[in-house]
């Protein structure tokens, strides 16, 4: 992936601002399976800009 936007929102109450990644990439895809047979990703990402919103 590659020129996303990504926002990271405040918890419920605690009055923060939400913070806004942009034009980001990701750098590295990794996969794992649970017993129950359940995926999983783990994703990094970089970003070139970072929004207060």
């Amino acid at each position: 992936m590659e020129g996303v936007k990504i926002t990271q929102y405040p918890l419920s109450g605690s009055g923060g601002e939400k913070v806004s990644y942009l034009d980001a990439y990701s750098t590295q895809v990794g996969a794992q399976y649970t017993v129950d047979n359940e995926g999983r990703r783990d994703i990094t990402f970089q970003a070139l800009r970072r929004v207060e919103e």
